[in-house]
């Protein structure tokens, strides 16, 4: 029983990692677009397409905003109906909210919750790039901490340098050579 938690512990270690590496390339690749959005605003003008999906969850579309420099995200909780002139926007509960250059508009469209959310480049590249540094930072502090400790389990090996008294794993500087 306690080889096979300890394989399962291993697998979900190794899925941790993997989604972890996953996320942060992820992270890095929406950076360098934002970036590129951001330089492209200031010097080039408007993209000529804007980004849309369409789901049962409702639609989504992304696209630069009038002003230089940000972006704007919507979201419509449903789909258009056919009759889609004749939907209203109930503009009696509507919220909006400012802070730092973006701001956040919520109301209700034919009863489905409608968002539209403007924000600054430079703050979603910001974002973008905290996450990717913190990627950087684990890693190097991982490997930092694994010096003269199991690399299984954890486990201090300062009082037995040949094998890991805890899960027994034979650390890699006291493995032998295979030719």
């Amino acid at each position: 029983m306690i080889a096979g938690s300890a394989v399962q512990f291993q697998r979900m270690k190794r899925f941790r990692r993997w989604l972890f590496n996953g996320l942060s390339v992820l992270s890095l690749a929406l950076c360098l677009l934002t970036l590129t959005l951001w330089v492209r605003s200031h010097f080039g003008g408007r993209a000529k397409e804007d980004w849309n999906l369409d789901g049962h969850w409702g639609q989504l579309e992304v696209q630069e905003a009038e002003e230089r420099g940000k972006i704007l995200v919507t979201w419509n909780g449903v789909q258009p109906s056919p009759n889609y002139e004749l939907d209203v926007m109930d503009l009696r509960n509507f919220r909006e909210y400012e802070f730092a250059g973006m701001s956040v508009f919520t109301a209700r469209f034919s009863g489905a919750p409608f968002v539209s959310i403007t924000l600054p480049l430079w703050m979603a590249s910001s974002v973008f790039g905290l996450l990717f540094a913190t990627y950087v930072a684990c890693r190097f502090w991982k490997r930092a901490a694994i010096e003269g400790h199991c690399r299984v389990c954890g486990y201090d090996l300062r009082a037995t340098p040949d094998r890991c008294p805890e899960c027994g794993t034979i650390p890699r500087s006291k493995q032998p050579i295979s030719i």
